[in-house]
């Protein structure tokens, strides 16, 4: 130590800020913050990426994920109280060669209230077990078929209003029919429910929260291709060798 020295002991000041959103993305790969990285998957194959949608809010939210031909989120639809987060699985299914770089995946965020005193876990990935009969299956069916029918007509309306062009105006599928079973009977001659049908169970009721709307992107990258093999070697000649 040298004495009267100054610069012996230098000080030196930090200045940092730290921030954190109140909506996040939690354990994609490759750690990182908002990018799925799917890689190579081939063609009507699935490959999948987990993560966490975490609320680091004051208030309940309810996320809603935009749908997109190659990607399918489940749950797509759900409630997160405060401080929470729930896991989410996106599934790449390409139907087709495409690239994806950096695609952008739009989940509609915003704080609502339950008016339920008790706050209740909900998403649209849960399901109620139970057994119906035949004719109850059918109804249940077509039901869904219709309920699927006018949420894509009022999508297509949606798209024909703002002049958007999606995949789904390209390629139309053709509805399969749905396949019932046969109707089992009791001894009475009474039908019995032997179907196992899996209702989703239906939002709680709650009340948005007027000018707290967010949206928060995620990032995927990915290619779905055929897999091809390539060999170097044409031809292969083995040494002469003795039998037996």
């Amino acid at each position: 130590e040298t004495i009267n020295n100054p610069y012996e002991c230098p000080k030196l000041a930090l200045v940092g800020e730290g921030y954190t959103e109140d909506i996040l993305f939690d354990g994609l790969p490759e750690d990182e913050e908002d990018h799925a990285i799917f890689g190579d998957c081939v063609v009507n194959n699935t490959k999948q990426v987990s993560f966490r949608l975490v609320n680091n809010g004051d208030m309940p939210l309810e996320f809603d994920w935009t749908g997109h031909p190659d990607f399918i989120f489940m749950p797509s639809i759900g409630h997160i109280n405060k401080k929470k987060a729930k896991q989410i699985t996106v599934s790449f299914e390409p139907k087709a060669k495409v690239i994806h770089q950096m695609l952008d995946l739009i989940c509609k965020c915003q704080n609502i209230k339950q008016i339920s005193e008790r706050w209740v876990d909900w998403d649209n990935s849960m399901k109620n077990v139970k057994f119906v009969t035949s004719t109850e299956y059918r109804q249940l069916m077509e039901a869904k078929k219709e309920e699927e029918r006018r949420k894509r007509e009022e999508e297509e309306a949606k798209n024909k209003k703002n002049k958007k062009k999606t995949a789904k105006d390209a390629v139309v599928e053709e509805e399969k029919p749905v396949d019932i079973p046969d109707p089992v009977f009791d001894e009475k001659g009474e039908e019995v429910a032997h179907i196992e049908y899996h209702e989703t169970i239906h939002a709680p009721e709650f009340t948005p929260i007027d000018r707290t709307e967010k949206n928060v992107t995620l990032k995927a990258s990915a290619i779905g291709d055929f897999s091809r093999y390539e060999c170097a070697i044409k031809n292969i000649q083995f040494k002469s060798t003795l039998m037996f």
